[in-house]
């Protein structure tokens, strides 16, 4: 039994989970996640020490109010009510309104991931949330032992908001670095929503770029993408295996299929 993440997203690592984990070194110093999604890879590795990062804000905000203030964020959930007209007041205050007491925009980022369309989080041009109430029964929001259990794992971690290249450049010898970027496109219905700035195809070159200077400096590095042609090319000197999993959001109903991504390492799998 996978301990759970407070928290879906898009190209979570559930499915797959136990090959990932099955192919990261069992021995390293610190770990470094400069990608964090939802968290689950590291709340199951459970390192002694990590620094955690991610691009978009409010993910990262959320994971700091869980980490200090987990009963303050359970507190505001607990407010609130898995209904239609809820739903959208929330995501109205979510976009527009400051926080006024701790952990309340912790708990309506949780409310609406949970509570909204299929936990997809996604924004238009303006950064604002726009997915739709998910219309999920029960009280999908109120999951408050995962919150405490997600806090407790989150103590060992430092979580930082920047780019991942500042996250990278801090790894050393027998440290592990997890890299899971947003997808190489594999069609024009692959989803890239997350935030306003697109992970273009320029910026994975320079992301296998940092996986070869990474690998000079001795630093154990995994990657996760999709098997497409140029993430073949960019990885075709380490060591690539395939990862069957389930997609579980697309834009096109063919895109809810069975898929195979990649694991690239620099080190032997076995």
């Amino acid at each position: 039994m996978f301990n759970r993440s407070f928290i879906k997203w898009v190209g979570g690592k559930t499915r797959s989970l136990s090959v990932i984990l099955d192919k990261l070194p069992k021995k390293f110093n610190k770990y470094y996640e400069p990608f964090l999604g939802s968290g689950i890879v590291y709340f199951n590795l459970l390192p002694d020490e990590a620094v955690l990062n991610d691009t978009e804000y409010n993910l990262v905000s959320t994971f700091r109010a869980v980490k200090r203030h987990p009963k303050a964020v359970c507190d505001c959930l607990a407010l609130l009510d898995n209904a239609e007209s809820v739903y959208y007041d929330i995501r109205n205050d979510f976009n527009f309104k400051e926080e006024d007491v701790v952990g309340e925009k912790a708990a309506q980022f949780i409310y609406i991931n949970k509570c909204g369309y299929n936990g997809l989080y996604r924004v238009n041009k303006r950064g604002s949330v726009n997915v739709a109430f998910g219309r999920r029964p029960g009280n999908p929001h109120l999951d408050f032992s995962v919150i405490m259990d997600c806090s407790k794992a989150l103590q060992n971690s430092r979580i930082m908001h920047t780019d991942y290249l500042e996250i990278t450049r801090l790894a050393r010898r027998g440290d592990l670095v997890y890299l899971d970027p947003p997808y190489h496109k594999e069609s024009d219905g692959s989803f890239t929503g997350y935030n306003v700035k697109e992970f273009t195809e320029q910026d994975h070159v320079r992301l296998a770029k940092e996986f070869v200077r990474m690998t000079k400096r001795g630093v154990k590095v995994a990657l996760s993408n999709s098997s497409t042609e140029l993430v073949m090319e960019l990885y075709k000197n380490f060591y690539i295996s395939p990862v069957y999993t389930a997609r579980t959001v697309s834009t096109t109903p063919d895109g809810r299929i069975l898929a195979t991504e990649l694991l690239i390492t620099n080190y032997s799998v076995g």
